[in-house]
Parts: C-alpha cells; structure tokens; sequence
C-alpha cells in the first residue's frame, strides 16, 4: 500500500504534463477530466500562469486547476519594479480594487519584486486617489517602468497576461523647462566710438542711431 501511494506521488500530473498535453493537440475535455481523476496538489505562481497560457493551456483548464487549490494562500498578482523609482502598491480584495502611488500599502523598491494577495477576479485600478478606466484580472504579473529626465517623468504598468498584453500609465509629468537667466542692461548704454580728424556731425548723429538700433536689436549689450 505504501508503495502504491509512494508511485501515486512520484508520477503525480504536473504542470510540465499538462503544458505538453496542450502542445500536443489533446482534447480540452480530456485534460479536464484527467485533472479530475488525479487531482494534482499544485501550488501555482502567478508566473506559472502565464506560462501556461503563453504555452496554449485553455483558461478551462486553468480555472480547474486554480480551483484546487487553497485560496487562502494563493497570491495572484506578481509585480516586479523595472522603473527609476520607488511606489507604493495596495490590494484590497473586499472591493476589488489596485492602488498605485498611495500613502498607504506595499513599498516595492527599484530592481524588486514582490506577490501580493490577489484573489481571482478582476481589479480595478486607482493611482492614488483618482479612479481610473483601468482594470487588472488576476492572477496576472505587472511590470512597472519609467525614467526620469529633465523635462518629463513617465512611470507605466506592463500586464503580462499572456496573449492579452497590455500597458497602463501611471504617472506622466511634464516639468517646467529651467530658465535661462540672462543679465540684461536696466538702461541705454551707447558705445563711444574713437574720434578721428575728417569725423562730421553727419557721422556722429549716424552713429548715435546706429549704436541704438544695435542695442534695441539684440546686436550687442554694454554691461
């Protein structure tokens, strides 16, 4: 008897049998009922998912397996922080509801990953305090990226949810541009030209009207 169970366990389905079941053309209903002959105790990770639905696993057979496991300790949404800062995550599974850049929740630093508690369904999300059209069904991994430059800052959240990839915005901010500051005259200047012998009134009075076109033109400033 205790070999039996001990061959149970060893050739028990695993998520590699049924990616290769799927590969291979075999029936929706005949992984279905091979999963409820055998029931295998999998404990799927949100990257497990994904791989399973990248590889052609029908979201039947995932529902099925997803359902039996223990809810109480699935953690559904992955996040992995690719962006040039730190934000503030918060999963609210009563409401259903994602929250960027609060005050509140989860801190993921830069170049880190972290699962939060996520129950299946579909999120929707809110940056800060602000509602969004956004909307997360999990369980599904988010990427967050952005940079900061001069001028803008830009942070977005990738959902690799397989074949249906999207990306979100969660903070485009345009910054004022640095001013250049400039020391410009407070009053006329003139520019005293070298008197020579031959000089007229005519060239004076020229000069005079020249040096102000120049001043007022942008030509040159006296300081």
């Amino acid at each position: 008897m205790t070999l039996i169970l001990a061959l149970g366990l060893l050739f028990q389905l695993t998520k590699e049998d049924i990616i290769k079941m799927s590969k291979e053309g075999v029936a929706e209903e005949k992984i279905l009922a091979k999963i409820e002959q055998e029931r295998p105790a999998l404990k799927l990770s949100a990257d497990d998912i994904l791989e399973m639905k990248n590889a052609g696993v029908t979201e039947r057979v995932l529902q099925k397996l997803l359902g039996l496991q223990d809810r109480g300790e699935g953690k559904g949404l992955a996040l992995e922080n690719r962006s040039h800062r730190s934000v503030r995550i918060s999963v609210d599974a009563r409401t259903r509801t994602i929250r960027f850049l609060s005050d509140a929740g989860t801190e993921l630093s830069r170049r880190s990953s972290v699962e939060l508690e996520a129950p299946d369904g579909t999120y929707q999300v809110f940056i800060g305090a602000k509602r969004t059209s956004y909307r997360v069904t999990t369980p599904a991994k988010l990427t967050l990226r952005g940079c900061d430059i001069d001028e803008l800052e830009v942070l977005t959240a990738y959902v690799g949810d397989g074949r249906d990839a999207k990306t979100f915005l969660l903070v485009a901010n345009s910054k004022p541009a640095k001013e250049l500051n400039y020391d410009r005259p407070t009053a006329p200047s003139f520019a005293v030209r070298a008197r020579s012998r031959g000089l007229t009134l005519a060239d004076i009075i020229a000069g005079f009207f020249r040096g102000i076109a120049d001043f007022f033109g942008g030509g040159y400033y006296s300081y």
